[in-house]
């Protein structure tokens, strides 16, 4: 799997202007704490023969708790929380949508350096390519 996506990164890579852009929500319509910066990666996607994910990274730079509870907050009852501590980090992970179903997207929240939190946004579609 790793050579198609480093295609497709390597593809979004030479389309970009090389600055950093902050977005307001992602493509799927997830707010994006303000202040996240798109990763260098952009937006891949994977299809499959079952299902397709299309994921979108950003970096963060504050604290833990404020960028989870923006997501609690955000996301609120239409999602599912889990929540992991770790001695290296914390992770956030919210569902929404039930796997298996047409469609779910998650948000996934991850410290593992202090003060920076990588957030990645993953839409599954169900389907050949995503259809």
């Amino acid at each position: 799997m790793k050579g198609p996506i480093a295609l497709v990164c390597a593809g979004v890579l030479c389309a970009c202007s090389g600055q950093a852009q902050t977005a307001a929500s992602s493509a799927f319509g997830i707010p994006v704490y303000p202040g996240a910066v798109a990763d260098a990666r952009g937006t891949v996607t994977i299809p499959g023969a079952k299902n397709t994910s299309i994921m979108e990274g950003f970096i963060i730079r504050a604290h833990f708790a404020d960028v989870d509870a923006f997501y609690g907050h955000e996301l609120g009852a239409r999602s599912r929380r889990v929540h992991v501590e770790t001695a290296n980090g914390s992770v956030s992970t919210f569902q929404i949508g039930r796997a298996g179903t047409r469609e779910s997207t998650t948000v996934s929240v991850t410290q593992s350096k202090p003060g920076e939190i990588d957030l990645l946004i993953t839409r599954v579609t169900a389907g050949s390519n995503g259809r």
